[in-house]
This record gives structure tokens, C-alpha cells and sequence, in this order.
């Protein structure tokens, strides 16, 4: 090890200077007290100690002559080989002067005078200050006069907070990197655990080294103790690759981002291509930090329609294919979900959720009537009530829907419900997904209670938990113009309007709407408060498979 070196200097204070000048011998400074001046008593101790490079000697130079000014010691501990450039080509004697607690010492930092110190060899200086400058550190922890009352340790020399507490010394780590970078670093290894990293093409040594000195940050001590951040929040939602249900769900997915929930919104490769390409998605959820859009096959080829006759293989496939993928996927995403809610036609992936033990909830799009015919068909089969029997039969009363007895017919019935043949794969494929909803643990419905709370109080005799929220519209209305904020208007319709219907009758029946819609979400309003029991139930699903 070369010699300490302690000095204090005079004279004026000049910026600081670069170091990386042309080499000559040290030169040798002598350690003077002030003439005449009466010490201050007993002021606290701090030792700072950066990284061997211009950025964050710099830096910490200016955090030390700031500490010194408020009348603090400091000693400002550096390498040999740095000490020697920043003495022989600054004028940082005159500069330092005027401090006179202020002293420089130096550490070897374990490698021949001929090393480069930087560029890709830079990382060599970790190395070697774990394995040779420890003792040093520990040796000048031990003789140093006054002792350290605390030591601020640049953030990538986490290696001294084990010696740091075998002292029981205090430590603060500064990170001289912008709070962007910090952050990143503080990720790597979620990034890595997500297989984001490693990048393919680069060696992975400095980043194994960051990652290590990364961890031992957080280790360094804090003055004041604070409390764990709660568990990061994590929901997972879920469409079915059809416009409705897509729009429907973000707009749910906006308003639990403002209620600062995280979001993973999963949406099918072909839809999500389509609707960057055609909306201000990007422009809607940029605002969001916790919100991100994730893919995933929807099995199907590229060409295939997706729409018509043609759209319930969407479902079958999802099965088939989709369905061990977003196993997958859910085992491996970084931070882990605490809660997933998917459309309430996958009842396939509430078989995944469940296996994996996360909380789910189902989201049908539909309104509660139309949900609740969904889920009466197998009744109406079994009683003999269906297949509709031509054009004659289609003002027939349907009975065995609970609650809609005296006014459901069979036209009003969905289109897969006209089919002659009862065993029809897309109409038992609709019966079987939607009578695996109780098995959620709760169903998330766009209404409102004054509008179908009849129908609701049916289906929660089969499906307890039950929260309508709706309409999602109008809630994030309200929410953002809270914020000053404007909604997204853009239309949803992918069909002409029929504008044959009376102007006037149908002006006054969605004026009636309206008004109960706007009711329902003003603050004590049904789907106001369902809203709210909602995102806090979410919130208790913190711990992973958690009920609610």
C-alpha cells in the first residue's frame, strides 16, 4: 500500500478541474493547522469515498466541500493512483484551503501503475478493490482520528458496507448516475428473471458485476429506518380478440390505472398490430406508468377472417394452443400477478388461473339479461324449449329463464340459440364457457343496479360476488374530469345506425338512460360504490391466491 496522504490547502475556489492530464511524480503536501483559530468543537466526521473516475470524483468533491462548508469534517479518501493526477495537474490545494477539517487520503486500489482504468477494462477496478482494498479500508477505519461518524460511499462501492457495520459505522451510499439510471439498475434483476436480458450479442460479465454491486446497495444503512413499500400490485386482464370486448376492458383497465393499480393488458397478436395501427392507444396509456401491453398468439393463422361463421374458432383455439402458452407466461412475468381478469368466455384460462393458484375474476361484456339467457340455455334445452321450431315460433314466451318469464321470446334469443341441432359445437362451446363462471371468484358485469337489478339479484344466486360497474364510459368520464382530463371519443360502432326509429321517442328513452347511467356513477351511486369495492378488493389480493 503507498502512503496515506492528508492535506489541507489554501487559497480560492476554482470549478473542478479535469484530471486525466499528463503524469508526473506526486508531490508531497504538508499537513498545516490555522494560526490563531479556535477549533470548532467536536463537529461529526464523515468519509467519503467514490469511485476511481472523473464523473463521481467530481461529484462527491463538490458533496464534500458542501459538507465542509456547513462547518462538517471530511475526509475525502481516493485512490493512490487518482490522488497522484488530481494533486499534480489541479489547482485543488488553493481550492481546498479555506476548509481547515478538510483532509485527502488515498487507498491503493490494487493495480499496477501501467492499468488503463478505463474503457473495457474499467470493471478489473472492482475486482480488484474487493480483493485488495478491503483491508486497507478496515486498517484506516481502525486508526483514523477523530473516528468516522458516518461514510458516504459512492453506490457502487457496496463492497465496504460489510466493514461499514462491523464498525458500526452508518452508511449512505450516492449514486453520482441520474435517478433514471439508478432505477434500471435497481431492475436487472426482474429484467433478467423475465428473460428480457441477457442481450445476445454482448458479453454478460459487467452486467453480472453491476448486478452485484446493485444488491449490495441495498444493504447500505439508513438514518432513519422506514417502512417496506407495500407489495407492488399486479392485475392481468384478459379480452376476447373482438373489438367490443378489447374496448370495453380498457376502459376498465384505464380506470383501475388511475386508481394506481399495475396493468398487464394481454391482447391477441393480430388485434394488438390493428389497434396500434389504427388508434392513439400508444398516446391514451403512455400517462399510465404502471400499465404495459403484452401479446400472445391467438393460434390462427394470419389470413383467417376472424369474424362471422367463422369467429367462435377463435375460442377453440385459444384452447388448444393459447392456453399452455399463457401458463407459461404467467409463471414467468415479472413482477408476479396477483389477480387476472379475463373475459368471461375463457372459461379455459380460469382453468390455468386456478391451477396456479391466482385470483380471478370474470368480465362479461354483455349486459346482465344477456348474460344470464347465457347461462339459463342449458335449462331452456332440457325443457324442451328450444330448437325454435321456424318464423311461427318466434313470439313464443321462454320460461325457464328466472325473471324474465313473462317477456322473453324467442327472438329475442341470440343468433347460436337458432340452430336446429342442439349438440351445435359453437352453441355448446357458449354453454360450457359460461357455466364455468362461479367458478371465479367474483363477475365483473358493465351495468348498473337500476338499470337490471332485478336480473342481477338472479344471477347472484348462482354467482355471489358480483360487482356492476357500469358504464365504464361514463365512469372514466367522470374520473378524468376530475383531472382536467378528456376521455378518448371515438366511435365503437362497426355497423350504420338505423335511423328509421322515431327521432323524438328514442331522444327521450336515451335521455331516461343517461340520466340513471350519470346517477349510478356520481359518488354514492350503485356502480359507484361497486367501483370502489372492487379496486379494494383487488388491493387485498396483494398476497398471491388470496380470496376475496
Amino acid at each position: 500500500m503507498s502512503p496515506r496522504v492528508s492535506a489541507v490547502y489554501r487559497n480560492a475556489n476554482v470549478a473542478t478541474p479535469n484530471i486525466w492530464s499528463k503524469p508526473s511524480s506526486l508531490q508531497n503536501v504538508e499537513h498545516r493547522s490555522s494560526m490563531g483559530k479556535k477549533p470548532d468543537p467536536a463537529p461529526p466526521h464523515v468519509l467519503i469515498f467514490p469511485f476511481p473516475a472523473q464523473g463521481h470524483i467530481n461529484s462527491m468533491l463538490k458533496l464534500a466541500e458542501l459538507l465542509a462548508f456547513s462547518g462538517l469534517k471530511v475526509t475525502f479518501l481516493n485512490s493512490d493512483y487518482n490522488h497522484e493526477r488530481l494533486v499534480r495537474y489541479t489547482n485543488i490545494q488553493a481550492r481546498l484551503s479555506k476548509y481547515p477539517a478538510f483532509h485527502l487520503h488515498s487507498i491503493s486500489d490494487g493495480l499496477p501503475a501501467d492499468h488503463p482504468r478505463s474503457g473495457d477494462r474499467m470493471m478489473e477496478m472492482f475486482e480488484s478493490l474487493k480483493l485488495m482494498s478491503k483491508s486497507f479500508f478496515k486498517d484506516l477505519l481502525t486508526g483514523i482520528r477523530p473516528g468516522v461518524d458516518c461514510i458516504i460511499g459512492d453506490g457502487n462501492m457496496g463492497l465496504f458496507v460489510d466493514i461499514a457495520t462491523e464498525f458500526d459505522v452508518p452508511v449512505i451510499h450516492f449514486r453520482t448516475i441520474s435517478a433514471c439510471c439508478i432505477w434500471a439498475s435497481l431492475s436487472l434483476p426482474q429484467v433478467i428473471e423475465a428473460g428480457e436480458l441477457p442481450i445476445r450479442a454482448e458479453s454478460s460479465k459487467p452486467l453480472t458485476l453491476q448486478l452485484q454491486f446493485t444488491t449490495s446497495f441495498l444493504q447500505a444503512k439508513m438514518e432513519i429506518g422506514s417502512n417496506p413499500p407495500p407489495p407492488l400490485l399486479h392485475v392481468l386482464i384478459f379480452p376476447l380478440p373482438a373489438q367490443g370486448h378489447v374496448i370495453s376492458m380498457l376502459k376498465l383497465a384505464e380506470l383501475l390505472s388511475l386508481a394506481g393499480i399495475n396493468i398487464t393488458f394481454l391482447n391477441s397478436e393480430y388485434n394488438h398490430e390493428r389497434l396500434f395501427r389504427y388508434t392513439n392507444i400508444q398516446d391514451r396509456f403512455m400517462k399510465y406508468p404502471g400499465f404495459r401491453f403484452q401479446t400472445i398468439t391467438d393460434g390462427l393463422p394470419v389470413d383467417h377472417p376472424r369474424s362471422g361463421g367463422q369467429f367462435m374458432e377463435i375460442v377453440d383455439s385459444i384452447k388448444l394452443i393459447t392456453k399452455p402458452i399463457f401458463k407459461k407466461m404467467l409463471l414467468e412475468t415479472m413482477p408476479p400477478v396477483n389477480c387476472i381478469i379475463v373475459d368471461g368466455v375463457f372459461g379455459s384460462i380460469g382453468d390455468v388461473a386456478i391451477e396456479v393458484g391466482i385470483p380471478i375474476i370474470y368480465f362479461r361484456t354483455i349486459s346482465a339479461c344477456s348474460f344470464w339467457v347465457y347461462f339459463s340455455i342449458i335449462d331452456i334445452i332440457e325443457a324442451c324449449q328450444l330448437p325454435i321450431r321456424g318464423n311461427e315460433d318466434m313470439d313464443r314466451l321462454i320460461a325457464k329463464v328466472p325473471g324474465m318469464e313473462t317477456f322473453l321470446r324467442c327472438r329475442d334469443l341470440p343468433g347460436f340459440c337458432r340452430v336446429s341441432d342442439m349438440t351445435d359445437p359453437n352453441l355448446l362451446t357458449i354453454i360450457n364457457e359460461t357455466r364455468k363462471s362461479p367458478q371465479a371468484q367474483a363477475l365483473i358485469l358493465n351495468t348498473f343496479e337500476d338499470l337490471e337489478g332485478p336480473i342481477l339479484s338472479q344471477i347472484r344466486t348462482q354467482c355471489p360476488k358480483i360487482y356492476s360497474v357500469g358504464p365504464l364510459h361514463e365512469h372514466l368520464e367522470a374520473k378524468l374530469s376530475l383531472k382536467n382530463e378528456e376521455s378518448c371519443q371515438s366511435s365503437n360502432s362497426l355497423w350504420e345506425v338505423d335511423r328509421s326509429y322515431k327521432r323524438e321517442e328514442f331522444a327521450r328513452s336515451a335521455a331516461r338512460m343517461a340520466e340513471l347511467a350519470r346517477k349510478s356513477v356520481r359518488e354514492g351511486g350503485s356502480s359507484y360504490c361497486n367501483l370502489n369495492r372492487l379496486i379494494s378488493d383487488i388491493r387485498l389480493m396483494s398476497v398471491r391466491g388470496r380470496d376475496i
